[in-house]
C-alpha cells in the first residue's frame, strides 16, 4: 500500500470517531512551539504572555503561521541568526 493510501484511510477513520472541532483541538493541544512551548494556550501565554482567549486577530494568525515552520517565524530566532552572522563576520576582518 502506498503512503498516501495509507493517510487517507486514517484520516477516513479519524473523521468517522471525531468532529473537526475535536481533530482541530487535539492537534493545537500537541503541536510544537518553540521555548518548550506544546500546545496553543502556552504558546500564547509564551509569545504574548496571555490567554489564548484574549489574543487578537493578528497574534492569533502569528502563532497560525508558526504551525508551518516555528523556528523561521520566531522572533528570537532570527535575531539570534543575525548576531552570529554579523560576529562571523567582524571576526573575519
Amino acid at each position: 500500500m502506498t503512503r498516501k493510501l495509507k493517510e487517507a484511510i486514517t484520516a477516513l477513520k479519524i473523521e468517522s470517531v471525531y468532529s473537526e472541532d475535536q481533530i482541530l483541538e487535539t492537534y493545537l493541544n500537541t503541536v510544537p512551539f518553540l521555548f518548550n512551548a506544546y500546545d496553543l494556550e502556552m504558546a500564547a501565554r509564551t509569545y504574548f504572555g496571555k490567554p489564548a482567549a484574549d489574543l487578537d486577530v493578528l497574534e492569533s494568525a502569528s502563532l497560525v503561521g508558526m504551525l508551518k515552520a516555528n523556528s523561521a517565524y520566531n522572533g528570537c530566532s532570527i535575531l539570534i541568526a543575525r548576531w552570529s552572522a554579523a560576529t562571523r563576520c567582524s571576526r573575519r576582518w
